[in-house]
């Protein structure tokens, strides 16, 4: 991450320029070849299949997807950004990658955070993913929980997020450890996410069991 066209010189045998075309052309490929299937945000038809792929494998009524964040270290990082770019959480330069995943992979969003020392909450503070919902364009994807409609979906998160009608946090009780298990009963859930972010699940903050917000 943040390596420079012209490190490939002498392993590649390519020079700065065509290195940097090379990437352009195959950023372009796979924006042509994948961009109106997957590098897009769900239609209304994609939201009413992801209720009920969550509804059938997990019980959630209304249920999108997880949103989640994770640190990329940023190993040559400039001398002059590195206090813009320092966070605690690796305790040297990262950037910050918040991202939505389906089942499929089918990752419909992915934000790198601007300069500053971002987490989960401050990165959400600058991301697009609400946009179209603030807006107005985002569709009304309906769902009736004991007989109350609600207009809009919500995501799975950790406790780090903000208390938004949009999101339902992961519920730890005090006397569920990792060693009982606690992980399993939100294992499938984040489990796209994980892959993608690239991390373990028994180090991310989401173990223990999940309470919806449409069951009380």
């Amino acid at each position: 991450m943040g390596e420079s066209p012209d490190t490939m010189d002498d392993y590649m045998r390519m020079s700065e320029r065509t290195t940097r075309e090379s990437l352009y052309t195959l950023s372009r490929g796979v924006v042509e070849t994948f961009g109106d299937v997957y590098l897009r945000k769900p239609s209304l038809h994609d939201l009413q299949e992801l209720y009920a792929a969550h509804e059938e494998r997990h019980g959630f009524l209304g249920m999108i997807e997880s949103i989640d964040c994770t640190h990329w270290k940023w190993k040559n990082c400039p001398v002059a950004w590195k206090g813009q770019y320092a966070s605690g959480h690796n305790g040297s330069p990262s950037l910050v990658l918040e991202a939505v995943a389906f089942q499929d992979l089918w990752i419909w969003h992915a934000f790198f955070g601007v300069a500053g020392s971002n987490n989960d909450v401050n990165v959400l503070d600058q991301s697009p993913i609400f946009d179209n919902l603030l807006n107005g364009k985002a569709p009304n994807a309906h769902f009736t929980v004991n007989g109350n409609e609600y207009k809009y979906g919500y995501y799975l998160t950790d406790g780090i997020y903000p208390q938004y009608s949009t999101f339902l946090k992961v519920v730890i009780p005090a006397s569920l450890s990792i060693d009982d298990g606690g992980e399993e009963a939100d294992e499938p859930l984040y489990a796209p996410l994980i892959r993608f972010l690239g991390f373990d699940f028994h180090q991310a903050n989401c173990h223990g069991t999940t309470q919806s917000p449409c069951a009380t």
